[in-house]
C-alpha cells in the first residue's frame, strides 16, 4: 500500500509543522491530530466523517472525534457517550458543541 495523504493536505489547507508542534487546519480554524506515519492512514469518502453528533450522545464508531466549534479532540470507544456541553469548560462564545469523526480505526 502506498502513501495516501488526506485531502486536506492535498488541497493545501494544512501546513506542515515540525513534529513537536501541532498541525494547523486553515480552513477549519484549529489544530489537528498529529500522525507520524502517513502510510498507515487511508483517505475515505465515508459519510461517517460528515455527520455532526450532539454532546452526550452515543459515539456510533470508535475513533478520534473533534469539536467543530473549539477544535478539542478526544479518542473514544464506539458505543461510549460523547462529552457533554461543558467539556473542557467550552465557552458559549465558541458556539454549540458538535462532535465530528476524524479518524476511524479499521478492525479485523
Amino acid at each position: 500500500m502506498g502513501c495516501h495523504a488526506p485531502n486536506a493536505f492535498l488541497q493545501g489547507r494544512i501546513t506542515w509543522h515540525e513534529p513537536w508542534s501541532p498541525a494547523f487546519d486553515s480552513k477549519n480554524g484549529g489544530h489537528m491530530a498529529l500522525v507520524k506515519n502517513m502510510q498507515r492512514l487511508t483517505p475515505s469518502d465515508s459519510q461517517a466523517f460528515d455527520v455532526r453528533h450532539n454532546p452526550g450522545t452515543t459515539a456510533p464508531h470508535p475513533g478520534i472525534y473533534r469539536c467543530t466549534s473549539c477544535g478539542d479532540e478526544i479518542a473514544i470507544a464506539g458505543g461510549h457517550t460523547l462529552p457533554p456541553q461543558n467539556h473542557k469548560q467550552h465557552s458559549p462564545a465558541n458556539g454549540p458543541i458538535h462532535w465530528q469523526l476524524l479518524v476511524y480505526p479499521q478492525q479485523g
